[in-house]
């Protein structure tokens, strides 16, 4: 699944390519934060929900950081 996230402080999005399982994990409408994996490059980063910009939405996501990939 296709997932475009803002940089944090910053209008660019990056494209990033996700697991059906790391597409799960992206809420829309409350407050989120999980690690996501882009498929194609094998990057690994803490993401989290954020508003749109209009008042009272929360339907977007930045990124937070790079993190380690989590093992299991």
């Amino acid at each position: 699944m296709r997932f475009t996230p803002r940089l944090s402080d910053s209008t660019e999005r990056m494209e990033l390519d996700l697991s059906d399982e790391d597409h799960a994990k992206v809420l829309r409408g409350r407050a989120w934060e999980a690690p996501v994996t882009d498929l194609i490059t094998g990057r690994t980063y803490l993401v989290r929900g954020a508003s749109c910009g209009l008042s009272g939405c929360f339907c977007d996501a930045v990124i937070v950081r790079e993190v380690e990939p989590v093992r299991h």
